[in-house]
């Protein structure tokens, strides 16, 4: 038998660096309702999140974790987004 999901037990990660220029396009194209989703930047301009805080969508949540300089900053900001999610399951973009 399979299982049916609830709304909201899937919480997608997005990690940015940069390419500020596929954002908006991004949130067009993938943010549903039914899902929760979690932008994780660590660009080293803030394109990124001028264009994330204009965001009206409740489900999405923006934070910046700090300009990822080395992978060691890249993975702490996997590991801080990953424990910041509230839902049952996670999937990374």
């Amino acid at each position: 038998m399979s299982k049916v999901y609830n709304e909201f037990e899937l919480t997608f990660v997005l990690t940015l660096k940069g390419r500020a220029n596929y954002s908006e396009s991004w949130i067009k194209n993938n943010v549903r309702p039914g899902y929760r989703f979690y932008v994780a930047d660590g660009s080293s301009d803030d394109l990124n999140k001028q264009i994330f805080e204009k965001n009206i969508h409740k489900n999405l949540v923006y934070k910046f974790h700090g300009e990822d300089r080395t992978i060691k900053d890249y993975l702490n900001k996997i590991v801080a987004s990953i424990l910041a999610v509230k839902t049952e399951y996670v999937m990374l973009c």
